[in-house]
């Protein structure tokens, strides 16, 4: 018999592909979070750090001038956990210029700038022509107080592609699809088997003519809805842990 971890794990990922599992807990009183309003900002060189509403923490950091990482917890702390998934000695941290304003903090480096809108929390990244590269859907980053389920959502702009995410069959713009990280080997797969084999959370995005691409850092059960009701809507999503993300300017591959 299965112990009860992964079983769970996959019956999170089976809800997950039938769209209910940003279903927060419907009708448990006080088991849904929102990142809602920054209180306050502290800046270094390369950071910012947020504190906002109900003790929820973020911080937007440039890498390099054309890497932003963004990463959000609703329970105070930011993780300490090192990621094994980036080679830091790669990276060549950048000074930032910081605009502060009570509406919005700009932050902007020679090949990008991001925008983070306090009322409420959400990120825009822009590149240094203005053209928008990532936006969060306002009040896009939701959680479960209960079950420490966690997502972000994000505009998912017409025309729009999105390739990558790893071993998976059917076309190679996955819009319209939802993808699950969580390995599995299914004997006697078809084209559209999911979740499959490899997993890797980073996709390419494509979008009047220029890319951009994002990983997502989260070392749970993570899940890529490329828009599949036709909403608009990007969601990424993890079964535990907190936002993390990197975000690649581009503008080429």
């Amino acid at each position: 018999m299965s112990s009860p971890e992964p079983r769970r794990r996959l019956l999170w990922c089976l809800a997950a592909l039938a769209g209910m599992w940003l279903q927060l807990a419907p009708g448990v009183e006080g088991a849904t979070g929102q990142a809602g309003n920054v209180l306050q900002v502290s800046t270094s060189s390369t950071a910012a750090d947020l504190t906002l509403e109900q003790g929820v923490v973020a911080r937007v950091e440039f890498l390099a001038d054309d890497i932003v990482r963004v990463r959000l917890n609703p329970y105070g702390s930011l993780s300490r956990v090192p990621t094994g998934a980036v080679i830091s000695s790669a990276i060549a941290p950048t000074a930032v210029q910081f605009l502060d304003s009570p509406e919005a903090l700009l932050m902007q480096s020679p090949r990008a700038v991001v925008a983070v809108r306090k009322q409420p929390f959400q990120v825009i990244v822009l590149r240094s022509d203005q053209s928008v590269v990532t936006e969060d859907v306002p009040g896009g980053i939701v959680w479960n107080t209960e079950t420490g389920q966690i997502a972000i959502k994000k505009v998912a702009h017409a025309g729009e592609a999105y390739f990558g995410l790893g071993a998976r069959g059917g076309p190679i713009n996955r819009r319209g699809r939802v993808i699950a990280m969580h390995n599995a080997d299914s004997p006697g797969y078809g084209e559209f088997t999911d979740p499959l084999y490899i997993s890797i959370p980073f996709f390419y995005g494509l979008w009047n003519g220029q890319a951009y691409g994002l990983f997502f850092d989260n070392p749970a059960d993570t899940l890529f809805d490329l828009d599949q009701g036709n909403t608009g809507v990007l969601t990424l999503g993890a079964s535990a842990g907190e936002i993390d993300y990197y975000v690649l300017t581009g503008p080429t591959p």
